[in-house]
């Protein structure tokens, strides 16, 4: 099976979304289809994409449950269907076959950041949640291509609840419906190598020419 990629979007750095693009041909389950939902890019030729469109304050100017990420990606399993979820700090630098990972228990995952942010509010509010359902409480919260069953996600998007703190997507799908994963450290801002094959960086961290060196060997 192939899939189509889909971007939730809000205007950033749009050199970030294209190179994330230029990069998904190293997919070898995606479809070649682009959606790009939420804000329109610059500097990117419509032909290469199609534009759904959703207006700022996603969340709370629409029917949708959750925060703007979630509108969007709901928004696209509705028109769309089956989808690799992607974002614009995601690069695929060498050939690699969609896979379900995570990066061990939400709660390891907290002692090792120990940073007290929204981030990890809710990290811990996910995990409250889902161990309330009896979930395991896996963290499914990777910078790394991640497929989405359409039915499945309408369902757990209905099902999240409206808590402070929100609830992980990602997590939530992964732990709700058993998903087999297999464990996998971030590859968040860290260093580029002959190895590496996925790459993501933070927006003070992008660098352009560092990553355009490998897109441009695709």
């Amino acid at each position: 099976m192939k899939y189509p990629a889909v971007y939730s979007y809000k205007k950033t750095d749009t050199r970030e979304l294209a190179l994330s693009i230029l990069t998904l041909q190293n997919i070898k389950e995606w479809d070649g289809k682009i959606y790009i939902v939420g804000d329109e890019p610059d500097g990117i030729l419509p032909a290469y994409y199609t534009h759904i469109p959703i207006a700022h304050d996603w969340g709370k100017k629409s029917n949708c449950r959750s925060n703007d990420e979630i509108c969007a990606y709901q928004t696209a399993a509705e028109i769309v269907g089956d989808f690799i979820m992607m974002a614009d700090d995601i690069f695929i630098l060498k050939p690699w076959s969609l896979a379900r990972h995570n990066r061990g228990l939400i709660d390891d995952h907290l002692t090792k950041r120990n940073i007290r942010d929204s981030y990890m509010l809710q990290l811990k509010s996910t995990s409250k949640w889902l161990k309330s359902h009896g979930k395991p409480a896996l963290s499914y919260e990777l910078h790394i291509p991640f497929l989405v069953e359409a039915e499945k996600f309408l369902e757990i998007v209905g099902i999240i609840p409206h808590i402070k703190d929100g609830v992980f997507i990602r997590s939530a799908y992964g732990n709700w419906f058993n998903e087999p994963s297999t464990p996998l450290d971030d590859t968040k801002n860290k260093p580029i190598t002959d190895t590496t094959v996925i790459h993501s960086s933070s927006n003070k961290l992008f660098d352009y020419e560092e990553i355009s060196q490998y897109v441009s060997t695709i």
